[in-house]
C-alpha cells in the first residue's frame, strides 16, 4: 500500500549567519515532520527559489509563490523575516500539494543538504513510494551535561548539522534531531544540549526522567570543567537514583594541544573508573563526534538487555 503523505508539515524555526567564500549569507531553518519522524534542513533563500523553478517546470500548477531575488540589503533583520515569513507560507503549500511535496525535486532539495539529519529518500523510499510496512525508527533522548564553554553546544551541532558553531554563545537550552544508523537499526535521537552546570546549580529533574542515555563533557584546556564532571555525574546518579545510566566521558577540543591542562590518561582512568567508554574530541575539526553518539547509543542498547535476554528499559 503507498503512502499518501510523504511530508506533513515544514516550519521555519529560525535563521543563522554563515560566511563562505568571504561574503556573509543568511540560512533558513527548516523543521520537517512525515510520518516516520522530523528532519532538519538549513536552506539558502537562492536556494528556494531553484527548487521552486524545478517543481513549477514538472508542474506548473503548483500555487506556491516567491519574490524575486535581491541583490542587496539581504542581511538586514527586517528583509530576512520578511523573507522569512514568505518562505513559511511557500513550505505550506508546498506541503499541501501532494505533487510536490512527493516529488524528487523536494527530496533531491532535502537530501543534498549536509545538515540534513538523515535522507528522506532512504526513509519514504525511491520513486514510486514507500510500503506501509516501512520500519520504525527506535526513539532516544541524550542529555549533553558540563561545565560553561566545555563545547556541548558545539558537538551537538557538528553531529546535528556538520558544521562547527562559532563565535560561542551561551546555551539556556536547546534539542536537535539526528538519525543515528547503527548494526542496521535506525534511531531517532532527540539530543538535548543543556545549559552549563556547576558545582552550586541545583539539577535539573526533566534531565533525569525521559532520557536514555547521557554525554558528561569536559574540556581539555580546563582544570576546572574536569573538576566539575564528577561533580555533574554525581548529582545526576543522585537524581536517578541508580548508578545503572548509559553514558560516556567526553574531553573536547583535543585540537588545542599546546593549553592542555588534562591529560588523555586522567580521562581515562576516571571513565576506567566509572566504568564507561572514554572518548576525546575536536568539534572544530569533527575528530570523533560521530563515535561519542555511537558508543553512547550502544550503550543504551546494552543497558536494555536484561541478564534473561529481555529488553528493559532503564530510565523512562
Amino acid at each position: 500500500m503507498e503512502r499518501s503523505t510523504r511530508v506533513q508539515s515544514a516550519t521555519i524555526t529560525g535563521t543563522e549567519v554563515r560566511e563562505e567564500g568571504g561574503k556573509k549569507f543568511t540560512v533558513y531553518k527548516v523543521e520537517l515532520r512525515s510520518e516516520i519522524g522530523p528532519w532538519v534542513v538549513w536552506r539558502r533563500y537562492r536556494q528556494f527559489h531553484e527548487l521552486d523553478a524545478k517543481i513549477k517546470e514538472r508542474n506548473p500548477s503548483f500555487p506556491g509563490r516567491l519574490p524575486q531575488k535581491k541583490m542587496g540589503g539581504n542581511m538586514k533583520p527586517e528583509f530576512v523575516e520578511e523573507r522569512k515569513n514568505f518562505l513559511q507560507q511557500y513550505l505550506k503549500d508546498l506541503v499541501a500539494d501532494p505533487n510536490a511535496a512527493g516529488s524528487p525535486e523536494f527530496r533531491a532539495f532535502i537530501d543534498a543538504n549536509r545538515s540534513c539529519s538523515g535522507k528522506l529518500s532512504d526513509a519514504l523510499g525511491s520513486g514510486s513510494g514507500a510500503s506501509s510496512s516501512t520500519k520504525q525508527k527506535l526513539q532516544r533522548k541524550i542529555a549533553v551535561l558540563g561545565f560553561m564553554g566545555v563545547g556541548k553546544s558545539a558537538v551537538t551541532i557538528q553531529f546535528t548539522e556538520g558544521h562547527f558553531a562559532e563565535p560561542y554563545s551561551p546555551t539556556i537550552e536547546n534539542t536537535f534531531q539526528k538519525v543515528i544508523r547503527h548494526k542496521g537499526i535506525e534511531y531517532q535521537t532527540d539530543i538535548l544540549d543543556t545549559a552549563g552546570q556547576d558545582e552550586y546549580q541545583i539539577f535539573h529533574t526533566r534531565y533525569a526522567m525521559g532520557i536514555h542515555g547521557y554525554i558528561l563533557m569536559y574540556s581539555i584546556v580546563s582544570r576546572r570543567s574536569f573538576d566539575m564532571v564528577s561533580t555533574i555525574r554525581d548529582k545526576l546518579l543522585n537524581a536517578v537514583g541508580t548508578e545503572n545510566i548509559p553514558h560516556v566521558l567526553v574531553g573536547n577540543k583535543s585540537d588545542l594541544v599546546h593549553e592542555r591542562e588534562v591529560a588523555t590518561e586522567e580521562g581515562q582512568r576516571l571513565a576506567d573508573e566509572w566504568g564507561v567508554p572514554f572518548i576525546e574530541s575536536s568539534a572544530k575539526f569533527n575528530t570523533n563526534i560521530e563515535e561519542i553518539f555511537r558508543k553512547l547509543i550502544l550503550q543504551c542498547e546494552a543497558g536494555q538487555e536484561g541478564s534473561d535476554g529481555e529488553k528493559k528499559c532503564l530510565i523512562m
